[in-house]
């Protein structure tokens, strides 16, 4: 491999490659960093420094590999002349191992060999009759250099042992020629490169060659760390050429880039400006004694400022209502301490008064060597609240409307309930009329006149007179029909006490709840409410033959204001009876419910209208309590909504339910068992 490295330049290749590829990533890492990579004039003086460098490279490996053939073959010269002064050519093939002029020769390549670290080993070879070579001299090796001749790789080679390449060099050695073979070679001691010297006889005839061995690994290994030694300096040179490259590139970035933050930072102004110019809310940045600083167009507006005028002439806090700046001027301080918070203040514009705002105030940092100041966003709530006053009032006058109409309901169903009973005591007196008409006093009137006739002789008249014995029998008839007619007088009488006391109680109902004051909480029994309303709205009911049931269960009294519960669930009978009033249905009915419940967590009674009248749409369950909606043809349209508030104000809750046209609904009034203080709708 290494030997394919040398020759084929492959080391050169993979650095070049490596420069290439981390050049291309810096580049890339560059783009992605900065949007800019390495320029095109700088690609092409990389690829020519490149290019330059490899070539150099080169250039260092052939001096190196030159310098050491002048190096290494410079020792085979001497070595010859010194062998062929010791008479190598007296050596024969059947020379013995142990003639003392072939040791002494052994003994001098040994010696060669331990003086000159660079050399691997030394030899002498000869033609052979075959035409082939044979070594002749070639001593121990230690090519581990531990001092010790071990194994068969050192060992003394035999004389006439065959040389294996005998080829290349060690043939022009033998014709006379001085040679450096750079081809390495392979064989059982290693891989080398060799020079070879001839050997002369005294005559002046080659006899043989001498061959100086130099191990191919640091051959290659000098050759290779040469080269990569130019290519380092090249690649030293890359990399300055791309950092500089990449530094330019970032450079650019950095300037396109803050190019572009400056242009989109004055963009981002502009468009925080317009916003804050647009801004419908008052915009204010106060130093830290309140000096008014800048504001938007809606701050002048607000404080009725001119555009000319100069803002730093004024202090918010003077426009501040009297009685609030010292709460104002504590709250700017908070504020820019680093405590925000809201405030409602009322402040004094120049030309029309007084107006209320809600205000925001945080500490707004400041640029870098300006201090920082507050920023202050004040809405005009002026009309708000001035709509709000109006509201309030215009409630206050829905609820005396509600209140009244509910009265009106209430005096409408005493008066039905009223005239029903009278119905029934005009009945009584007619009929006891006819009876007192008919009566058979003056029958028994006759009858003493007869016997008052007869005073004188009235036992005779009794017993012997025809009329007379006709006296006993018909005061007994008289008598009978005179206890039937006052027993049916009694009767009468005792059907016109009761429908006055049911008259009483009707009235007297009426002016408990006509007379006790809304908003007073009191212990009531929800079933003893259910009854009131029904006590009220009987009448109607029963002129319109509609059944009323009821379902209660037992439970403790609840805490809550009778007269609004009362007007919720008689403004809900009324609507049911209109409901199976309005309705094709054969029986007429409602059905009250009394359950326990949960309100939010808290135990409840739950009142529960139910009637199978006409049914409400979806699309009008959504808007039922809404002020102004009716579906009745001549209602006012706030019954279900006072009674919607109605409920709110006692903390419960008014909901309706219905299957849809034609199948009933159903209203459920929840109230909570303990009074909480009330709220307003």
């Amino acid at each position: 491999m290494a030997i394919l490295v040398l020759n084929y330049y492959f080391d050169i290749i993979a650095i070049a490659c490596v420069m290439l590829a981390l050049t291309a990533s810096v580049s890339l890492y560059m783009r992605r960093l900065s949007g800019h990579g390495i320029t095109r004039k700088a690609w092409i003086m990389l690829l020519i420094l490149m290019g330059v460098g490899a070539n150099l490279a080169i250039l260092a490996g052939e001096s190196e590999r030159a310098r050491l053939i002048d190096g290494v073959a410079g020792f085979a010269p001497t070595y010859a002349l010194e062998l062929q002064k010791l008479g190598h050519a007296a050596i024969t093939l059947d020379t013995p191992a142990d003639d003392p002029a072939y040791l002494t020769m052994i003994e001098a390549e040994k010696h060669w060999v331990d003086i000159n670290p660079i050399v691997n080993d030394i030899y002498t070879f000869r033609r052979v009759p075959d035409g082939k070579g044979a070594y002749i001299v070639d001593s121990e090796t230690d090519y581990n250099r531990d001092g010790k001749y071990e194994g068969e790789r050192e060992e003394r080679t035999a004389i006439g042992e065959p040389v294996e390449d005998f080829n290349g060099g060690v043939v022009a050695a033998l014709d006379g020629h001085a040679a450096f073979d750079d081809e390495i070679t392979l064989d059982r001691w290693g891989t080398w490169v060799a020079a070879t010297v001839p050997l002369y006889d005294a005559d002046g005839h080659v006899e043989a060659a001498l061959g100086v061995d130099f191990d191919a690994r640091e051959w290659i290994r000098a050759i290779l760390v040469r080269r990569l030694v130019v290519m380092a300096m090249t690649a030293i040179a890359v990399a300055i050429l791309v950092w500089s490259g990449g530094m330019i590139a970032v450079a650019r970035g950095e300037i396109e880039r803050r190019k572009k933050s400056e242009s989109d930072l004055r963009q981002s102004e502009r468009r925080v400006r317009a916003i804050v110019d647009n801004e419908p809310e008052a915009v204010f940045v106060l130093s830290p004694d309140a000096r008014i600083l800048e504001c938007n167009p809606s701050g002048r507006a607000l404080l009725e400022i001119a555009e000319s005028e100069n803002l730093a002439e004024l202090r918010f806090i003077d426009v501040v209502a009297e009685p609030e700046r010292p709460a104002a001027v504590q709250w700017v301080a908070d504020a820019f301490n680093g405590s925000p918070a809201t405030l409602p203040l009322g402040i004094t514009a120049r030309r029309s008064g007084a107006r209320f705002i809600q205000a925001h105030a945080v500490r707004l940092p400041g640029a870098a060597g300006q201090g920082d100041t507050v920023l202050l966003v004040a809405r005009d709530l002026t009309a708000q609240r001035a709509a709000e006053t109006e509201r309030e009032r215009l409630q206050t006058q829905l609820v005396v409307a509600s209140r009244q109409a509910g009265m009106a309901d209430i005096a409408s169903g005493v008066l039905h309930n009223i005239g029903n009973v009278l119905n029934t005591v005009n009945m009584s007196n007619h009929v006891l009329t006819d009876k007192l008409r008919g009566s058979k006093v003056a029958g028994l009137k006759k009858a003493v006149a007869l016997l008052d006739e007869h005073r004188a002789d009235l036992g005779a008249f009794l017993t012997t007179d025809q009329r007379g014995k006709q006296v006993p029998d018909y005061l007994g008839k008289l008598a009978g029909l005179l206890e039937h007619d006052h027993e049916d007088i009694l009767g009468e009488l005792r059907r016109m006490g009761e429908s006055l006391e049911h008259m009483k109680s009707i009235i007297h109902s009426q002016q408990n709840y006509a007379k006790a004051p809304a908003g007073i909480n009191e212990p009531v029994r929800a079933a003893a409410l259910f009854d009131d309303a029904v006590k009220l709205n009987i009448a109607s009911c029963e002129r319109h033959h509609v059944q009323i049931v009821t379902d209660f269960v037992d439970m403790p009294p609840i805490v809550t204001d009778r007269h609004k519960a009362l007007q919720i669930l008689i403004n809900l009978l009324a609507n049911a009876k209109e409901a199976t009033k309005s309705a094709e249905v054969t029986a007429r009915k409602i059905t009250l419910r009394l359950t326990r419940g949960n309100l939010d967590g808290v135990d409840s009674a739950v009142f529960e209208v139910a009637d199978n009248g006409v049914g409400i749409a979806p699309d009008t369950l959504a808007k039922l309590f809404a002020m102004g909606f009716t579906t009745r043809k001549g209602g006012h349209g706030f019954g279900l909504h006072s009674a919607a508030n109605f409920a709110k104000e006692l903390r419960g809750r008014l909901t309706a339910a219905s299957d849809g046209p034609g199948l009933g609904a159903t209203f459920r009034l929840e109230l909570p068992a303990v009074a909480h203080e009330p709220r307003s709708a």
